[in-house]
C-alpha cells in the first residue's frame, strides 16, 4: 500500500507540474497571438501606405512620360501608363503605351524611337521625383527616332534642362 501511495503522490506532483506547464504555455500562446494581431495590423498599415505611394508614383510617371510622348508624337493619340501589381507576394510595375485605345508593350510594334522617348522621360521623371542636384549625362537619347522627330525631341531636351 505504501508503494501505491508513493506512486500516487509522485503522479500528483507530475500532474501539478504538467498543469503549471500548460498554464505557462497557454499564457505564452495568448501573448504570441496578441503579438501576431499587432504585427498583422502593422502589415496592413504598411500595405496601405505602399499602395498610396505606388498610386502617387504611377500617376506622376504616367503624366511625365505621356507629356514627352505627346510632344514628340504630336500627331498620335498616345499615352503612357504605369500600374503596380502584386505577383508572387511582391510588387511589380507594369508599363505600357496606349494608342487609339489599344495597349502595347514598350517595344511591341511601336518602334525603338518611342522606347527612346519613354526611357529618356523616365530618367527625367526620376530626377524630378528624387529632388536632388543630380545630373543626367545622355548619349544619343533619341538615336532610334526617325529623322523628322529629331528637332522636336531636341526641343523637349532643351525645355527639360
Amino acid at each position: 500500500m505504501k508503494t501505491y501511495r508513493k506512486s500516487i503522490d509522485k503522479k500528483k506532483v507530475e500532474l501539478s507540474l504538467l498543469k503549471k506547464s500548460v498554464e505557462r504555455h497557454t499564457e505564452e500562446i495568448t501573448l504570441l497571438n496578441s503579438k501576431a494581431e499587432t504585427l498583422q495590423k502593422a502589415r496592413e498599415i504598411f500595405q496601405k501606405a505602399a499602395t498610396l505611394t505606388q498610386n502617387h508614383l504611377a500617376s506622376h510617371l504616367s503624366a511625365i512620360v505621356t507629356k514627352a510622348l505627346k510632344t514628340v508624337f504630336y500627331e498620335k493619340d498616345i499615352s503612357f501608363h504605369v500600374e503596380f501589381v502584386e505577383r508572387r507576394n511582391t510588387s511589380e510595375c507594369d508599363m505600357w503605351i496606349e494608342e487609339d485605345e489599344h495597349k502595347y508593350s514598350l517595344l511591341d510594334s511601336r518602334g525603338y524611337g518611342m522606347a527612346d522617348v519613354v526611357s529618356f522621360a523616365l530618367k527625367i521623371a526620376y530626377l524630378l521625383l528624387h529632388n536632388s542636384d543630380n545630373f543626367l549625362a545622355i548619349d544619343e537619347p533619341g538615336r532610334n527616332l526617325s529623322k523628322d522627330k529629331h528637332e522636336v525631341f531636341s526641343q523637349v531636351i532643351k525645355e527639360l534642362s
